[in-house]
C-alpha cells in the first residue's frame, strides 16, 4: 500500500507543483485546465455543429418543400391551358360542322331548283322568268345566310382569339408571378447561406481558440502525467521489493501445507480403503435382499394369477348357467304359467333350476303387485300367483333361472 503525504508546495527538477485550497493545480504560478472543461468544449462544439447541420437541412427541406409546390403550380397551369385548347377546339370544329351542314343544304335546295327549272321548261316565258326571278331571290337569300355564317363564324374565331390571348396573358402572369416566387426562394435561400457561412466561419474560429486553450491544457495535463509515472514508478519498485518478500514467506508456508497434506492423504486413503469395504459389504447385502424381495414377487404374482383365473371359471360357469328373460302380462290376470322353452326362449335345463322374478311398471302411480312361485318347479316350467289381479297392460315379469 503506497504512502500518502499531505504537501503544500511540491518542487521537482526546479518546478513548482502547488494545489490550491480548492483543489486547483498551479504549475510555477500557471493555473491547469480541469479534464471537465476539456470535455465541456468539445460537448458545446459538437452541439453547434448539430445546430447548424439541424439548420441546414430544414432550409433544404424548405426549399424542396417550395419547389413541389411551384412545379404542382405549372401543372395546374399546363393542366387549365390543356383544357381551354380542348375546348375552344371543340367549339371550332362544331361550328366547321354547322357550315358544311349548311352548305349541303343550299346545295339540296339549288340541285331541287334546277330539277323544278328542268321539268317546268316547257312552260311559257313567264313561267321561266317568273323562275328567274325565284333563283335569283333564293340565291340572294342564301348570300346572305352565307354572309351571315361567314359573319358568325369570324365572330366566334374572334371571341377564341381573345379568349386564347386571355389565357396567354394568366399563364404570363402565373410564369411571372413564379420567376418571382423563385428569385425570392433563392435570394432567401442565398440569405441563409450566408448567415449559416458567418456562423460557420464564427464556430471555427471558436474551435480554434477552444483547441489552443485545450492544446495549452493538454501540455500541462501531459506534465502533470509525467510527474504521477514517475511517483508511480518509485511505488511501482516499492511494491515488488514487498511482493519478493511476500512470495518468499508464502513458499515457505506452501511447503509447510505440501508436508501436512500428504499427511493427511496417507489418513484419507486408509479411511477410503475403509469406506470401500464397508460399502461392498452393504452392496452384498442389499443384493440378498433385492432378490429376496423378487422371489416373494414372483410368488405374489402366481398367487394373484390363479386367483384372477379361478374368478373367470366361476364367472363363465355363472354366465353358462343363469338365464333372464321379461314375460308381458296381460289385463286381469291373477297367475301365470311359465314354460321356459315356449315363454321365456330359454335353453333346456337338465337339472330343476333355481327360479326368481319381479314386478315392475313403467306408471309411477301403479299398484304394487307380488309374483309368489306356487307348486314344484320342474326342468320345463314353473307357476306364479299375484297378489292382486293385473290392471291394465304395463306389468312385466322380470324372471331369473339358475341351473
Amino acid at each position: 500500500m503506497p504512502n500518502k503525504v499531505a504537501l503544500e508546495t511540491l518542487a521537482l527538477n526546479n518546478v513548482d507543483i502547488v494545489v490550491s485550497t480548492d483543489n486547483k493545480l498551479f504549475v510555477n504560478n500557471i493555473r491547469q485546465a480541469d479534464s471537465v472543461n476539456i470535455d465541456s468544449v468539445d460537448s458545446r462544439v459538437s452541439i453547434e455543429e448539430s445546430t447548424e447541420t439541424s439548420k441546414v437541412s430544414s432550409i433544404d427541406l424548405r426549399v424542396a418543400a417550395e419547389e413541389t409546390i411551384r412545379s404542382t403550380d405549372v401543372d395546374s397551369i399546363d393542366t387549365r391551358v390543356s383544357l381551354e385548347e380542348s375546348t375552344e377546339a371543340s367549339q371550332v370544329s362544331s361550328i366547321d360542322s354547322r357550315v358544311a351542314a349548311e352548305e349541303t343544304a343550299r346545295s339540296t335546295e339549288i340541285a331541287s331548283i334546277d330539277t323544278r327549272l328542268t321539268n317546268s321548261g316547257s312552260s311559257d316565258s313567264t313561267s321561266i322568268a317568273s323562275l328567274d326571278t325565284r333563283v335569283a331571290a333564293e340565291e340572294t337569300d342564301r348570300s346572305t345566310d352565307v354572309d351571315s355564317i361567314d359573319t358568325r363564324v369570324s365572330l366566334e374565331e374572334s371571341t377564341e382569339a381573345a379568349q386564347v390571348s386571355s389565357i396567354d396573358s394568366r399563364v404570363g402572369v402565373e410564369e411571372t408571378g413564379r420567376s418571382t416566387d423563385v428569385d425570392s426562394i433563392d435570394t432567401r435561400v442565398s440569405l441563409e447561406e450566408s448567415t449559416e457561412a458567418a456562423q460557420v466561419s464564427s464556430i471555427d474560429s471558436r474551435v480554434a481558440a477552444e483547441e489552443t486553450g485545450r492544446s495549452n491544457d493538454v501540455d500541462s495535463i501531459d506534465t502533470r502525467v509525467s510527474l504521477e509515472e514517475s511517483t508511480e514508478a518509485a511505488q511501482v519498485s516499492s511494491i515488488d521489493s514487498r511482493v519478493a518478500a511476500e512470495e518468499t514467506a508464502r513458499s515457505t508456508d506452501v511447503d509447510s501445507i505440501d508436508t501436512r497434506l500428504a499427511s493427511a492423504g496417507s489418513s484419507d486413503s486408509t479411511s477410503i480403503a475403509s469406506l470401500d469395504t464397508r460399502v461392498a459389504a452393504e452392496e452384498t447385502a442389499r443384493s440378498t435382499d433385492v432378490d429376496s424381495i423378487d422371489t416373494r414377487v414372483s410368488l405374489e404374482e402366481s398367487t394373484e394369477a390363479a386367483k384372477i383365473a379361478s374368478i373367470d371359471t366361476r364367472m363363465g360357469l355363472e354366465e353358462n348357467t343363469t338365464q333372464v328373460a321379461t314375460l308381458a302380462l296381460t289385463s286381469g290376470a291373477e297367475s301365470v304359467e311359465v314354460n321356459f322353452s315356449n315363454d321365456l326362449s330359454m335353453t333346456a335345463f337338465y337339472t330343476t333350476p333355481a327360479v326368481a322374478a319381479m314386478m315392475r311398471n313403467t306408471d309411477a302411480n301403479a299398484s304394487i303387485i307380488i309374483p309368489m312361485l306356487v307348486g314344484e318347479v320342474s326342468t320345463t316350467g314353473c307357476k306364479f300367483v299375484f297378489s292382486d289381479n293385473i290392471v291394465g297392460n304395463n306389468y312385466k315379469m322380470d324372471i331369473i333361472v339358475t341351473d
